[in-house]
């Protein structure tokens, strides 16, 4: 039987680092629940989906998604109520140096 260790947020954290932000395009759904996440207060699964019209599986899987894109989303349970999602910026992977280029010209 295998048991998972306590380094997944370090491989996470490690896996992050080694890769460039590809964020979704602007005006999109997507675009939409990384603003929603970007807050500080972030946002519970079921306000995200009824913000965005989604069923609760799809955006599940939407931030799964954003993770593999880069994003470091983190997730904070709380006592008898819904878990908040938040993306770290800190921990979040850069941006690509084209796109980084643009916001600066």
């Amino acid at each position: 039987m295998t048991t998972k260790t306590s380094n997944a947020a370090e491989l996470t954290s490690t896996s992050t680092a080694l890769m460039t932000l590809n964020p979704p395009r602007n005006g999109t759904k997507q675009a939409k629940l990384v603003s929603m996440l970007s807050r500080k207060s972030g946002a519970t699964l079921a306000k995200a989906s009824e913000t965005l019209g989604w069923q609760p599986h799809t955006t599940s899987a939407t931030t799964t998604g954003l993770r593999k894109r880069g994003y470091a989303i983190e997730r904070q349970a709380r006592d008898g109520k819904p878990s908040i999602y938040r993306i770290n910026a800190e921990k979040t992977a850069p941006l690509p140096e084209t796109v980084v280029a643009e916001v600066a010209a």
